[in-house]
């Protein structure tokens, strides 16, 4: 069962769950029918990033900083070749032929966010940069480049201030559960000279950086309810899934084991998406 769940993780198909099910919330909040194939692409897209990233970094990784998922990533590097190579012709089908050539407008941020989070595409002072290499930038942009795709590829459209709204109270989420992660990375952002919240402040001020970003998340999701008729069961669902998140921020360290990062931390959207639909439920 252990090697079964480290599968699972270090592969990312676990990992890449998350990010699909805030599609999924994204449907429940605006009464969408759900797209299986904007799902499909979502889903293998995250995978197929994930992958790309770890392979790519996996020989840019120090002796004195390889964790676990490091060192099976090297013994299963075939594996997680095959899944990258599978993954991207699943997901570009699924976008290409499946879904409406409009949405692709919605894809062109996140994509181009992305590969230059893994790919070097800024030159400065004759040395190449990835966007993650810059001081401060790793989680805010992961949290923009989630956000922006979870929220408007299933939408299609960006007109109305509640919208927007929903997108800043999700980008202050994830940015909020993202630190974490930079938390358990601090060792080898320290060694990369990397400026992050928490190799700058410290690992406690990080997490209250979280919170400050969860909490104006949730001031968000009450203004939500009081000014744009947010149902009550719904704002319920997100406070709960707050308390939820802060209480995992807060067992964060950076010597937690993956199970808690990526199972827990990222669990948090899984658990928001989840409430939310029982909330939808509870209303019928």
């Amino acid at each position: 069962m252990a090697k079964f769940f480290k599968f699972l993780i270090y592969s990312n198909l676990y990992v890449a769950l998350p990010v699909t099910f805030i599609v999924i919330q994204t449907y429940i909040l605006f009464n969408i029918s759900i797209d299986v194939w904007v799902l499909l692409g979502t889903y293998f897209g995250t995978l197929f990033l994930y992958n790309f990233h770890r392979l790519r970094g996996l020989n840019h990784v120090l002796k004195q900083d390889l964790s676990e998922r490091h060192l099976w990533a090297r013994k299963h590097k075939n594996l997680l070749i095959t899944l990258t190579v599978f993954s991207f012709f699943v997901g570009a089908i699924s976008t290409w032929f499946f879904i409406s050539k409009t949405i692709f407008m919605w894809l062109l941020l996140p994509t181009l966010l992305a590969l230059g989070y893994v790919v070097p595409i800024l030159k400065i002072k004759n040395r190449w940069f990835r966007l993650r290499d810059l001081p401060f930038l790793k989680a805010f942009l992961i949290a923009l480049a989630v956000s922006w795709l979870t929220l408007f590829l299933p939408l299609n459209e960006l007109s109305t201030v509640e919208v927007w709204l929903v997108f800043v109270e999700r980008f202050l989420f994830l940015l909020a559960i993202t630190i974490p992660f930079d938390i358990r990375d601090v060792n080898f952002d320290k060694h990369s000279r990397l400026k992050t919240i928490p190799t700058y402040f410290g690992e406690q001020k990080a997490k209250w950086f979280s919170y400050l970003f969860l909490g104006c998340s949730l001031s968000i999701s009450i203004l939500l309810a009081t000014q744009f008729k947010r149902p009550l069961p719904t704002l319920m669902a997100f406070l709960i899934a707050g308390l939820f998140s802060a209480l995992v921020i807060a067992l964060s360290k950076k010597n937690s084991s993956e199970f808690h990062y990526s199972f827990l931390v990222e669990g948090t959207m899984i658990f928001q998406t989840i409430m939310v639909w029982g909330a939808e439920l509870y209303m019928l």
